[in-house]
């Protein structure tokens, strides 16, 4: 493969060491794969359960510069998701094993496609609420209440009429 047609991913490190600037360049990946939607079709029925789908495109990179702690190439894994009005940029990176990284990108260059389009916000639906009981029901019912109250009171000589 010819370096023009080679993708990576790195980040510049810099930071100051002795009153000066210094960085390094620490490559997470060269592109490898990314997920095929025609290879992994999904059918309607899944499609209806949208709301369990991870709802962004994968790449994966691999064979990056050599993790100082593991002895191995660093990986990563870009995950584009779609952000409608807004620009592309790097939303967050994340590091969940030494030399391994997952890269969030949010970009609107994906919201065409029908799978990775955020799921629509669900209307909330009205609320009527009616009474269970008539006024004249409601106010039996508390009397009633209060009658229970006043004679269990009574039988444990907490309270005492005077007639």
């Amino acid at each position: 493969m010819d370096s023009c047609d080679m993708f990576a991913i790195s980040l510049l490190c810099y930071g100051c060491a002795g009153g000066k600037s210094v960085g390094d360049e620490v490559v997470l990946g060269v592109y490898d794969s990314e997920y095929d939607w025609n290879e992994n079709n999904m059918s309607k029925d899944n499609l209806k359960n949208s709301k369990q789908l991870a709802r962004y495109h994968s790449q994966l990179y691999s064979n990056g510069t050599l993790c100082d702690l593991t002895r191995k190439p660093r990986q990563a894994e870009v995950q584009f998701m779609c952000e409608e009005g807004k620009g592309d940029y790097i939303y967050r990176i994340d590091e969940p094993q030494t030399c391994t990284y997952v890269v969030i990108v949010h970009t609107m260059r994906i919201c065409h496609h029908p799978y990775l389009k955020p799921p629509q916000k669900a209307k909330p639906l009205a609320v009527v609420c009616n009474p269970v009981l008539s006024q004249e029901q409601y106010e039996q019912y508390l009397a009633a209440e209060e009658g229970k109250s006043l004679a269990s009171l009574r039988k444990y000589r907490i309270i005492s009429c005077v007639l």
